[in-house]
């Protein structure tokens, strides 16, 4: 009974394997006949017995010909047929072996649709999510036609001639073919693959005329696994250069996608994450269309090519009639990706978003109009960025105020620029007098929603004060077009993306704080607030830059001089400024026996000299330096 058995499930597509000696199932289309199920639970010890003392099912020389004549069709000059993936670093398959991870997780609303797709197209999760991985890897590689091995355990293997524990699916994909096409396809070879599979790797391998653990030379080794809840112990990815694994939560799916560092540049990864995020979408909403019109660009690459075909002249900020439109996008894009934490919270950019949006009503309340200037005074943090999101919603322009500056200082500031409010925090103490009202954030209670002003290109952003170098300090206006510009800059010289991490280091009121925070909310990214024993102590803010995989930073040189260079940095782009590099690291030699040192092992591909003194001054930067 236990061959029948056996046979029943190979008849259905279902698979059955031992994970970890415990018998597992998997239905390769829709769902397995209760009777099946029935017949495999009564039967479980007695299979487990049988497949732990053979390999597959002994088989007659029929089957074994009709086996071996199917795969030899079916993988016919599959030697020729390769994904050629850009690395972007050395070969693949050479010496060195260095893992590290991302991971982004599908919300519950994509989840939801990715059911109702797959369960329409009489499928699974899992070829839907490995149908978009095979169609991504044919994008990016131009080769339509490439073989695939689907591992025993529930996984894909990308490696088109490695037989070991896995079957082979020939993926062909025409011009003219939409997803759902190519998944119908997917399914047609996964049930065939599975009918045939009684062939031993050895077997079939010898049947091939090829070595049983061979692959194609200079090829990436690939894997993506489906599991539920969590992975597995073992690691069927081990010695892969790329894996991807997809874990399915009660409400969420866990894509992590786990590479070789020396072999697969963390660049490309991100690169490659934003672009099935992007295709998965796609795919969901338009799956009759043909594959190859589909777009892979994230929303940030989609507008840099956009803004290089414009040539010299940038229109970008036309799109947008303010700072807040630009945010507003990510809002409604990524409303549960994470905009800003520090050491107390964090939250998404759908929660920012609300919580800005109670303080404007309190602004307006107060009598705050369009073009009025609102101070805040408050420490670094996650407060003080759901303030001054605020004060911009309400239609007015930030004053960013140190809470550690000297009392005549802050009267100066709150005189010069008729600040119509001042927001604080209900622990702060106001070091000057002021006769405007003044509001702690941290006491207001939710009040009714209603429209909110809508800003214009030219209406004032924020108001910063120089350091009164040369006498009183000066209050520099800023208008949301100049904002713009300054931060389309930024995304050109920088590339941030949805996945970016960037540090908040600079005092609130220096405009530093500003280029920082505009850096990550304006480009879907995360912005981490550094806490403040990290900004005095060079260990703890190596320790702080490392511990949260921080991608983007704009430090003092000076700072630099004393950091850790050996540190597993994350950096995408450092930016130095804020002081002159020739005083700072003391002259041209120790900046090219230090400073260019540490970037190279700091791991930042974007080195950005900033010669102008500030951004506010300038609204972009008019020189940068690359090495």
């Amino acid at each position: 009974m236990t061959l029948t058995v056996l046979k029943q499930a190979q008849a259905q597509g279902v698979l059955l394997y031992l994970e970890n000696n415990k018998l597992k199932a998997r239905a390769a289309k829709g769902a397995m006949t209760d009777d099946l199920k029935k017949s495999i639970v009564e039967h479980k010890d007695a299979l487990v017995e049988l497949m732990s003392s053979f390999n597959l099912l002994n088989l007659n020389d029929a089957m074994i010909e009709q086996q071996q004549n199917y795969w030899l069709e079916q993988l016919a000059d599959s030697s020729e047929q390769a994904w050629q993936v850009p690395l972007s670093k050395r070969s693949a398959n050479t010496q060195g072996v260095e893992y590290a991870q991302h991971t982004v997780v599908l919300d519950a609303g994509l989840l939801a649709q990715l059911d109702a797709f797959a369960i329409a197209q009489q499928t699974d999760r899992f070829a839907v999510l490995h149908s978009a991985l095979c169609a991504q890897l044919n994008q990016y590689s131009g080769v339509k036609d490439c073989v695939v091995s689907q591992h025993l355990q529930g996984g894909m293997g990308y490696c088109a001639d490695n037989f070991d524990n896995s079957v082979a699916l020939r993926m062909k994909m025409t011009d003219d073919a939409s997803f759902k096409d190519y998944l119908n396809h997917y399914e047609q070879q996964r049930i065939a693959a599975l009918n045939n599979a009684s062939l031993t790797a050895g077997l079939l391998a010898e049947a091939l005329q090829k070595d049983e653990q061979a692959s194609v030379a200079g090829q990436p080794r690939m894997f993506s696994g489906y599991y539920e809840q969590s992975r597995p112990e073992h690691d069927y990815d081990q010695g892969c250069d790329l894996s991807v694994s997809f874990v399915a939560k009660s409400s969420s799916l866990e894509v992590t996608w786990r590479y070789n560092t020396h072999c697969v540049s963390d660049t490309f990864v991100k690169r490659f994450m934003a672009n099935f995020q992007a295709l998965i979408v796609c795919v969901l909403n338009a799956d009759t269309q043909p594959l190859s019109s589909l777009p892979l660009l994230s929303k940030f690459e989609y507008e840099e090519l956009q803004y290089l075909a414009q040539g010299a002249s940038d229109e970008r900020h036309v799109q947008y009639d303010s700072v807040l439109a630009r945010f507003n996008a990510w809002v409604e894009s990524t409303p549960s990706a994470i905009a800003v934490t520090d050491q107390a919270q964090s939250l998404s950019y759908a929660q920012l978003d609300a919580k800005a949006a109670q303080v404007a009503y309190h602004l307006l309340d107060n009598g705050v109009q369009v073009g009025d200037v609102v101070a805040v005074s408050m420490a670094r943090s996650v407060d003080f960025m759901v303030a001054i999101l605020g004060v911009l919603k309400s239609g007015a322009a930030y004053l960013p105020i140190d809470p550690s500056y000297p009392a005549d200082r802050v009267q100066h500031m709150l005189n010069d620029s008729q600040a119509r409010m001042l927001l604080n925090h209900s622990d702060n103490v106001i070091s000057a007098e002021f006769s405007g009202t003044v509001m702690s954030i941290d006491t207001l209670q939710d009040t009714k929603a209603r429209p909110l002003p809508q800003n214009q290109a030219n209406d004032l952003a924020y108001v910063i004060y120089t350091s009164g170098s040369t006498g009183l300090p000066k209050g520099v206006a800023l208008s949301h077009r100049g904002a713009l510009n300054l931060f389309f800059n930024q995304l050109d010289c920088f590339k941030m993306s949805e996945q970016s991490r960037v540090l908040q280091f600079a005092s609130i009121s220096f405009d530093a704080a500003t280029w920082e925070w505009m850096m990550a909310l304006l480009a879907g990214s995360s912005l981490y607030i550094c806490p403040e024993a990290a900004r005095t102590s060079t260990q703890d803010l190596a320790d702080y830059l490392v511990d949260n995989g921080i991608t983007h930073a704009t430090l003092p040189p000076s700072l630099l001089t004393h950091m850790d260079i050996e540190r597993d940095y994350q950096f995408d782009a450092l930016i130095v400024a804020g002081e002159a590099i020739e005083t700072a690291l003391g002259g041209v030699g120790l900046i090219n026996s230090h400073c260019i040192m540490a970037m190279d092992h700091l791991k930042a591909p974007y080195v950005r000299r900033l010669t102008v003194s500030a951004p506010t001054k300038w609204s972009a930067l008019v020189v940068r330096w690359q090495t």
